[in-house]
């Protein structure tokens, strides 16, 4: 995977998570004006009013759990039936604009490569409808993110649309174009052996253009020989580099594993590279 696909995905999952906490803060500063469950309920009711759906499923979900058992649990696991049905109500609504009827283009056409900057509008519209509604299906799931139930379906409906390759092929485009363009840059620096692996990363999120074009040149160069032999010491290298830094952070607690690590490293790499005399000379510290 890309640096850049990570550092999005973290920033995504910081933004809900800190969404979330964001709730609760609110659900705690409400449930501090009163005790008494039917008060509760009609907070909660107030904030489903406001569209503050995280709250609210909040506090249904803990009055449906509520001890001793009364009258208000009945009630609000009605109200967290209703929430669910809401949820799918809008999964659905969601779903709708995404249906390949709408498409008014072919496979073959949307697998072009536009980066020339000559996008059919069409296909912009479509690509834009996609991109709206993953935006819409990720605040779904952020608000029922509470119901575990709910949130299992929605994100196993989301996982769903993606896999369609009208999808796919507008939703994979960005990381693979990033990781096509990483192999070029490689190959430009005479690193081959580098760009075959951003190639190969970038062949498995076809059927994205940029995938493609990494999977014609993946092909043409597993038939050198030369080439695949560095790109495998070049993986046995990245490898070697992650040993290292797992050595490094067991080096005070676990001095046994952290030796056993470089020892590995040693046997793996090659003895000119910097990464086997940096491993010699940590283990050569560990044994005195």
């Amino acid at each position: 995977m890309s640096k850049g696909y990570y550092a999005s995905s973290t920033a995504a999952a910081y933004r809900a998570l800190m969404a979330q906490a964001a709730a609760q803060a609110r659900e705690m500063v409400l449930l501090k004006k009163t005790q008494d469950a039917e008060s509760r309920m009609k907070l909660a009711q107030d904030a489903y009013d406001r569209g503050d759906i995280k709250v609210a499923a909040r506090i249904y979900m803990r009055l449906s759990v509520s001890r001793p058992p009364n009258e208000v649990n009945d009630k609000a696991k009605d109200r967290l039936k209703t929430l669910a049905d809401d949820a799918y109500a809008k999964q659905a609504k969601i779903d709708d604009t995404l249906s390949a009827r709408d498409m008014k283009f072919s496979l073959s056409e949307l697998y072009e490569d536009h980066s020339d900057g000559e996008t059919d509008p069409r296909i912009a519209d479509w690509q834009k409808t996609i991109c709206q509604a993953f935006k819409d299906y990720n605040e779904l799931v952020e608000d029922y993110e509470v119901l575990p139930a709910v949130s299992k379906k929605l994100k196993s409906n989301i996982k769903t649309q993606r896999r369609r390759p009208e999808i796919a092929v507008v939703l994979n485009e960005p990381e693979a174009k990033t990781l096509y363009e990483a192999g070029q840059q490689h190959e430009s620096d005479g690193h081959a052996c580098c760009a075959y692996w951003a190639y190969r990363q970038a062949a498995q999120l076809a059927p994205a253009p940029s995938a493609r074009k990494a999977q014609t040149l993946v092909d043409t160069m597993e038939k050198d020989p030369e080439t695949m032999a560095a790109a495998r010491t070049c993986r046995e290298l990245q490898h070697c580099h992650q040993l290292y830094a797992n050595a490094e952070r067991l080096l005070t607690d676990k001095p046994d594993r952290a030796r056993e690590l470089f020892t590995e490293i040693i046997d793996r790499s090659p003895s000119d590279s910097e990464i086997h005399r940096a491993a010699k000379q940590q283990l050569a510290g560990l044994i005195k």
